[in-house]
């Protein structure tokens, strides 16, 4: 099984998403997911979401201990809260920034929202949009 670890990221009362579009035409699809990647073998979950975060959104975070668990039939997603540290947002150096293959990617677009527009977007998982609106005041 899978584990993917991912960080809801305060940044000046913003959150850091990562804007997805998928596919062509009619089966173009566009939606949010929180930033974060696979767990490497040896890593430990915090090591784990700072990498990715840094890989993909070019920034230092610090981490809190609140996190949220999510375990489907695929994988475990282990989802920590976050405040920025350092950096510059958009400044990631992943593959998936850096390569220019739609096919495999998709577009990745680093986006600030703020917190009250989270109930608007197309936020994946719905289990963590959900425990971002019911938690709102702890983001």
């Amino acid at each position: 099984m899978r584990t993917r670890v991912a960080a809801i990221i305060n940044y000046n009362n913003k959150i850091v998403l990562i804007k997805r579009e998928k596919g062509f035409g009619t089966e173009k699809r566009l939606y949010y997911v929180i930033p974060g990647g696979g767990v490497e073998e040896d890593e430990v979950l915090e090591e784990a979401v700072k990498r990715e975060i840094m890989e993909e959104i070019g920034i230092e975070i610090l981490l809190r201990k609140e996190k949220f668990h999510l375990r489907t039939k695929e994988k475990n997603e282990y989802f920590f809260l976050a405040d920025y540290f350092s950096g510059e947002v958009g400044t990631g150096y992943g593959p998936e920034f850096t390569s220019r293959d739609y096919e495999k990617y998709g577009n990745y677009e680093v986006v600030l929202v703020d917190k009250e527009n989270i109930k608007n977007l197309n936020l994946m998982p719905p289990e963590i949009k959900e425990y971002i609106i019911k938690n709102i005041d702890k983001i």
